[in-house]
């Protein structure tokens, strides 16, 4: 696992909870944790790299409500969110958010950490 580091690579899955997570209390979300997000990858063939947003509140800013808001006319587009998700406050990206993403080879794939630390709420990890 690769800790506090988001990794550069094509998006298969923007974010796995906006999918099926509806907010109900018999639905939760499928990722709630850095475990559950590597599971979700492991679950989609086209997935080796995942990055979990390990802040209920959110994380970071940058997430644009408008590039990323669902489109039912491409409901599988992996740029935006599915029926379920959107953008937070502030233009966080949503707390719980596991994305999933793939590169040809997911260990020198780019790395960024602007911030490193217990105080950086993004996790990220492979898996060959």
């Amino acid at each position: 696992m690769l800790d506090f580091v988001e990794v550069q690579a094509d998006l298969v899955v923007l974010d796995v909870n906006s999918q099926t997570y509806n907010g109900g209390p018999n639905h939760p979300p499928q990722a709630t944790n850095a475990a559950t997000c590597c599971d979700a990858c492991k679950a989609n063939p086209k997935c080796n790299i995942w990055v979990f947003c390990n802040d209920r509140d959110g994380c970071t800013s940058g997430c644009n409500t408008k590039d990323r808001q669902f489109n039912p006319s491409q409901p599988s587009d992996p740029q935006r969110f599915g029926q379920f998700g959107s953008c937070g406050p502030g233009g966080k990206w949503p707390g719980f958010m596991c994305s999933l993403k793939h590169a040809a080879d997911p260990c020198t794939a780019a790395r960024m950490a602007s911030e490193v630390g217990p105080q950086q709420p993004w996790v990220s990890g492979t898996r060959s």
